[in-house]
């Protein structure tokens, strides 16, 4: 199964595997054992800061149970007024550095992250990439100085201290160095990126999935006769460009990313990762690799080998899970805090929202990081992986609830439309007419709205339940679809990113868009309407 040979982490296989990668070998039990003797390692730490007395009550905990009957669920508007006056003296330890994160309608702002954190985040990522390029236990295939093409947001964002450590830490070699792209617009510099990877190659790409998709659409379509035959006059580029070019002839197909560079690692994130899979393949000819992060934990799970569910990594946060159920009755009963599931309490087929608390000197205190995930197997039979098995499927905050039977997710709707118009621009959010809630679909690039409304109607039916059971229990069709003028996704893009928006907060939401976003999407300026848009509260 292994061999003895330096790898990319500069240790041999079976030392960087059962390092990195050695989660996956836990039992459910011994997943919790370590959950919790990680809490009960962190909650001194935690308790004895400023902002830990404030969230615990100025109680230290002697128990898991203790912890989660008298510690309350926190988020974020709870530690805004220690990160945005960068007050470290009241955090449970002084940061290394403080990433900059936006969130949704705010501004940006930062979090602070210790050297250990870091270390754990730089850990998990070069599992990422082994598991990545792996189709076996043990059997990762990037050798050292393989090229790496990194689409990933600048310092001062999480992202770009991630690339930068990544560069110090793997034997591989980026397309473009973080020093070179210092200063530089994202887009610039992934553009820049896949002109670089002409003349060297390409072995792996970390991408978001948005990202990645948009510049692959770009590379099919946009490549003139003129711009090809100019890459051919590079020494470098020419061979490459060659045979890529007769594998498109004999595909009969434009030149693809697959062509030219044959990844044997394409890692991406986002939600719509597992929507877009198919189209990813078509562009790259590989499979890709997801992982779940988000900037106040770092990485919570990855794929295994066989790049289908994800685990979760057991020692970095200690891990709690909201129950679908839990979620629909806090939202008829606001006032009530939601009961919490541990690892070994889930059920299969089940949605969650993920809870964290830091146990790595970071200030999380039974805080929602929003991210919804389901349970899809009990464990992974091929792979050898006992624990349970999840996939994303958006914002827990984010979910459109009609007459309290269907709570559509960004995954579900983005499969949903996927099956019936391919990959095209939308979003979707429940508005009402007449005083009776509706789901609204506004999407780009479709000419027969009546027809695209009833084919996406049938496709819903099929992929949630929850919908078809408001058609057959209550009669109702809720769906409503209109239709947007051509680049008006993209003109929204490119206004906030003029305005200098944050690039995570530049792109049209996908689920529950605000009338000013909404309005801003049809070309229209808020003060200057006098529209209202009949939306939920």
């Amino acid at each position: 199964m292994y061999d003895d040979q330096t790898t990319v982490t500069g240790m041999s296989d079976e030392r960087a595997w059962r390092k990195f990668c050695g989660f996956l070998d836990l039992t459910p039990a011994g997943f919790m054992e370590v959950q919790r003797q990680r809490l009960l390692d962190a909650l001194p730490t935690l308790a004895s800061s400023a902002l830990g007395r404030g969230l615990m009550r100025g109680q230290i905990p002697r128990t898991v149970e203790q912890f989660r009957d008298n510690v309350r669920l926190t988020d974020y508007e709870s530690y805004i007024p220690v990160f945005d006056s960068g007050r470290a003296a009241e955090l449970p330890e002084t940061p290394a550095f403080w990433a900059r994160t936006s969130r949704r309608n705010s501004d940006e702002t930062n979090i602070p992250y210790t050297e250990l954190a870091f270390e754990q985040l730089m850990d998990a990522c070069t599992a990422v990439f082994m598991l990545a390029s792996s189709d076996a236990t043990g059997r990762a295939s990037l050798h050292v100085n393989d090229r790496v093409l990194y689409n990933l947001p600048p310092l001062p964002f999480l992202s770009g201290k991630l690339a930068e450590g990544l560069e110090g830490r793997l034997n591989l070699r980026p397309v473009l160095g973080h020093q070179a792209v210092d200063g530089m617009d994202f887009h610039e510099k992934v553009a820049l990126g896949f002109e670089s990877a002409l003349d060297g190659g390409v072995n792996a790409v970390a991408s978001m999935t948005s990202v990645l998709l948009k510049m692959s659409q770009a590379f099919e379509t946009k490549r003139s006769k003129s711009s090809k035959r100019k890459l051919l006059r590079r020494p470098k580029t020419a061979m490459r460009m060659l045979r890529g070019l007769v594998a498109a002839k004999l595909g009969k197909r434009n030149l693809l990313p697959r062509d030219l560079w044959p990844v044997k690692a394409l890692i991406c994130w986002g939600t719509d990762t597992d929507v877009h899979r198919e189209a990813l393949k078509h562009y790259w000819g590989a499979e890709p690799y997801e992982f779940l992060a988000v900037s106040e934990a770092g990485i919570m799970a990855a794929q295994g080998w066989n790049k289908r569910g994800m685990t979760f990594f057991p020692a970095t946060t200690f891990l709690e899970f909201i129950a679908d159920d839990e979620l629909a009755r806090e939202r008829r009963s606001p006032h009530l805090d939601p009961a919490t599931h541990l690892m070994d309490d889930l059920e299969v087929g089940h949605s969650y929202e993920v809870v964290i608390t830091s146990c790595n000197g970071m200030p999380f205190v039974r805080y929602r990081t929003g991210e919804l995930v389901e349970v899809i197997a009990a464990k992974d039979e091929e792979t050898g992986v006992m624990l349970p098995q999840f996939t994303l499927l958006g914002r827990a905050d984010q979910l459109i609830d009609i007459e309290g039977f269907t709570r559509l997710d960004e995954n579900t709707m983005g499969r949903a439309i996927g099956a019936v118009a391919g990959v095209i621009e939308w979003t979707a959010r429940k508005e009402y007419e007449d005083g009776r809630p509706v789901l609204r679909v506004y999407a780009e690039g479709i000419d027969d709205v009546a027809g695209f409304q009833e084919s996406l109607h049938q496709s819903l039916l099929e992929h949630d339940s929850y919908y078809r059971d408001l058609l057959t229990m209550l009669e109702v069709h809720p769906l409503r679809a209109s239709a947007v003028k051509t680049g008006a996704f993209k003109a929204f893009y490119d206004n906030r990113r003029s305005l200098g928006v944050a690039l995570d907060a530049r792109t049209m939401p996908r689920m529950n868009a605000t009338d000013d976003e909404l309005l801003e999407l049809m070309g229209l300026r808020p003060e200057h309407s006098a529209t209202r848009l009949d939306m939920a509260a």
